[in-house]
C-alpha cells in the first residue's frame, strides 16, 4: 500500500508519466553454452528432463550458494546432477503443475 501511495504520489507531479514493468532480466549466456548442454545432459542420464532455461536457472541458485556469479562446471554427471539435486523436486504430468 506503501508503495502505491508513493507511486501515485510520484506520478500527481507529471500527469503524462507512465509506469513501466521490467520484463526480465536480461542476461547473456552464450558463454556459456556448453556448460548448459553439460548440464540438461548430466539431467538426462539421471532420467530427468529439463529445458535450457531450467538448466540455467539450476545452476544459477547452485552458484548464488557460494555468492558467486557462474561457476564452472564439475568434471563428472553425478556431481553436476548432484550438486543441483536440492534445487528442484520431481514432478509428473498429472501434477497440478506440470
Amino acid at each position: 500500500m506503501v508503495l502505491l501511495e508513493l507511486m501515485l504520489d510520484g506520478m500527481a507531479d507529471g500527469a503524462d508519466m507512465k509506469l513501466i514493468k521490467i520484463k526480465s532480466e536480461y542476461k547473456n549466456y552464450s558463454d556459456y553454452e556448453d556448460d548448459i548442454k553439460k548440464i540438461k545432459n548430466a539431467l538426462k542420464n539421471a532420467g530427468y528432463f529439463a529445458t535450457r532455461e531450467q538448466c540455467i536457472t539450476l545452476w544459477e541458485m547452485y552458484s548464488e550458494t557460494y555468492a558467486a556469479g557462474w561457476l564452472g562446471l564439475p568434471e563428472s554427471d553425478n556431481l553436476i546432477v548432484g550438486s543441483i539435486l536440492r534445487f528442484f523436486e520431481e514432478i509428473s504430468p498429472d501434477d497440478e503443475e506440470f
